[in-house]
């Protein structure tokens, strides 16, 4: 009797060992799928964070592509002429003239005469691209991130009248109860980031005539 009790015990722990191997690979193969969701989740919200990050990048290169536009925009009109150019048909300009030769630290324009562009009638006209371009930076290859800058204004008279009459962003302005001349300028920038990113922005700026500095370039 005490034989067969024991073979009978036996029996029972081994069946108990059998339960407890299998629960425990339950348990492991629920922590292996687990964690494998987890890394999933977790490449996914580091991969959306980067893609972000990367748009983010791609607008305020192109916002900040807009001043400097409306910058030489004005700086253009002070040249009656328009630029001079300095390499073969178009200028270059260096951000630091301590380093004239590096082609990602520099502006190529490649309009001499920005103030004089007026719409073609063709909304596609006004919108940059590689191919369609008043300026650009930096001075590299189409293939290497950079920013497409193009311009299209017209000229219009001003009566007297308290209008705004005063150079900036449309409709920002003084009152002035002269009459005279205004250009208004569409003026955009697109930016091709890292990762085939792309943004395009685009302002209105005002010309006020008369008021033009010295001729720069």
């Amino acid at each position: 009797m005490d034989m067969g009790n024991n073979k009978h015990l036996e029996g029972e722990f081994r069946n108990q060992e059998g339960y407890v191997l299998i629960g425990t690979l339950m348990i492991l193969m629920l922590l292996t799928i687990i964690g494998v969701s987890m890394t999933s989740s977790t490449s996914v919200e580091l991969m959306v964070a980067g893609s972000e990050k990367t748009h983010q990048e791609t607008f305020y290169l192109a916002d900040g592509a807009t001043e400097i536009a409306s910058e030489l925009l004005e700086q253009n009109f002070s040249c009656a002429g328009g630029f001079t150019a300095n390499d073969g048909s178009e200028l270059v300009i260096p951000y630091d003239p301590q380093f004239p030769d590096f082609p990602d630290q520099r502006l190529r324009i490649t309009d001499l005469t920005l103030w004089m562009n007026e719409p073609t009638g063709n909304p596609e006209d006004a919108l940059p691209s590689n191919t369609n371009r008043d300026l650009f930076f930096p001075d590299v290859a189409d293939n290497i991130p950079h920013t497409n800058v193009k311009v299209q204004g017209e000229r219009t008279n001003t009566y007297g009248g308290s209008l705004n009459m005063h150079s900036g962003y449309e409709p920002l302005g003084v009152s002035s109860a002269k009459s005279g001349v205004q250009y208004k300028y569409n003026i955009y920038a697109q930016h091709l980031g890292r990762h085939n990113s792309e943004t395009t922005i685009h302002i209105q700026w005002r010309h006020v005539g008369g008021s033009v500095g010295a001729c720069l370039y």
